[in-house]
């Protein structure tokens, strides 16, 4: 047992030098999305990545949260059937857009290999058997529970440096089966509402999910099944909703027992002779290295698809591992595979080439002004797609009555149905 810092994480995403532009497949000749419609660079949307630093709230974007607090109240005075009839008549209105994201969202589905409805719903992570991996030194695993004061304290830590999404998804992509999974109730209407106030339209979490997992070509499937068990301590406390990916990711300071040093080593290198428990003291630093070296390929693999997937249909998402001065870069990769998920699939690099992929990536934007041209029409495209989705979605709020219930609430018993 030890105390172990996940090993490296993210290298600076510009380092190395290029080694040419990617090649990639052919365009397909059916079923592929228009680019974006040539929009303007306006001052303060440079095509190259931009800075993060916190700036104060400009006043449009008061006004919007304002806008958006007035909303939620609307929203609230419908009753539960009021709620799903407004979100069936959006759903409705929002599947007659003629937008770049209404393309890309229907394009997607259009393709899918069965109905989404099958996709099962999320289960319980499973965790290493110290029984399988340690016999010689088993501590049965325990449920901690989502509501103990180790998991919420630990859940702060591990997810510290996540930013905040704005989407609301009932989907995740399962890296270890494949498949995607269930996480939420996706007819929800609060969720609905959120999403479409948010800029985004019905069915973009399925969108999502599911392109990441056509970016996907299962190559680190062993070693993200390995990292997607759950966390746990020397004392077999299992933590609920925490994977052993999520906790290397962290930068965090982590325990790392032996059944999930061992079974990461069993499972994924087919090696049950070097290592044995306890492993001793001066065996440690070796096995940490070579988990090292396992976790670094399978977090170069996934996140960098996660991240671009997020900017299929969104302009400027919102990303994790410190991949967010790259959304122009992956726009840019989206418009050169003519937002294609499988022709971008073929562009993507293996694990010992990812810095050097992302550093060619950015220095091709920034060299050919017509890419960063047409990277920077595409973010600003969906970006004032997403406004669409929001005015449609607060259209709807005001021709069922909800914002005249906030005004005259003793008048507006009955929301209006729209013709």
């Amino acid at each position: 047992m030890s105390v172990l810092r996940a090993l490296v994480v993210l290298a600076t995403l510009l380092s190395a030098s290029a080694r040419g532009t990617p090649s990639h497949a052919p365009p397909r000749a059916v079923q592929t999305p228009p680019r974006a419609v040539q929009v303007p660079l306006r001052s303060g949307d440079p095509a190259a990545p931009r800075q993060t630093d916190a700036k104060p709230a400009s006043g449009a974007e008061v006004a919007r949260a304002a806008e958006d607090e007035r909303a939620k109240r609307a929203w609230a005075t419908l009753s539960a059937t009021e709620k799903r009839d407004a979100i069936d008549y959006f759903a409705l209105e929002a599947g007659k857009l003629d937008t770049l994201q209404a393309s890309l969202v229907r394009f997607v589905l259009q393709a899918q290999d069965r109905d989404f409805g099958l996709w099962p719903a999320a289960g319980p992570v499973p965790a290493f058997s110290s029984k399988e991996h340690t016999p010689e030194n088993d501590i049965p695993r325990h449920e901690l529970g989502a509501d103990s004061a180790a998991v919420r304290d630990f859940r702060k830590t591990v997810f510290k440096r996540v930013p905040e999404r704005r989407l609301r998804s009932s989907w995740t992509y399962d890296y270890a089966t494949r498949e995607l999974r269930r996480t939420g109730n996706w007819k929800d209407p609060d969720a609905l509402f959120a999403n479409a106030l948010a800029g985004f339209p019905p069915q973009y979490d399925l969108v999502e999910a599911l392109v990441e997992r056509e970016l996907d070509d299962g190559s680190e499937q062993k070693a993200l099944a390995a990292f997607g068990h759950a966390y746990t301590d020397r004392n077999g406390g299992v933590y609920t909703g925490i994977t052993l990916y999520d906790a290397w990711t962290s930068h965090a300071e982590i325990e790392m027992p032996d059944v999930d040093s061992l079974g990461i080593v069993h499972t994924v290198l087919g090696d049950w002779k070097t290592w044995k428990a306890p492993v001793a003291a001066g065996q440690q630093e070796a096995l940490y290295q070579r988990i090292g070296d396992v976790y670094t390929d399978a977090h170069r693999h996934r996140s960098l698809r996660c991240a671009i997937a997020r900017c299929y249909a969104c302009g400027s998402a919102v990303l994790r591992d410190q991949y967010d001065l790259h959304v122009d870069t992956f726009h840019a990769l989206w418009d050169e595979a003519h937002s294609t998920p499988a022709e971008l699939r073929d562009m993507l690099p293996k694990p010992a080439d990812w810095a050097d992929f992302l550093d060619a990536s950015f220095k091709r934007l920034q060299a050919d002004d017509a890419l960063s041209k047409r990277a920077a029409d595409r973010r600003l495209t969906l970006d004032r797609n997403a406004g669409t989705v929001r005015s449609l979605m607060l259209r709807v709020l005001d021709e069922f009555g909800a914002f005249a219930r906030l005004e005259h609430p003793a008048a507006a018993t009955q929301g209006k149905t729209p013709r």
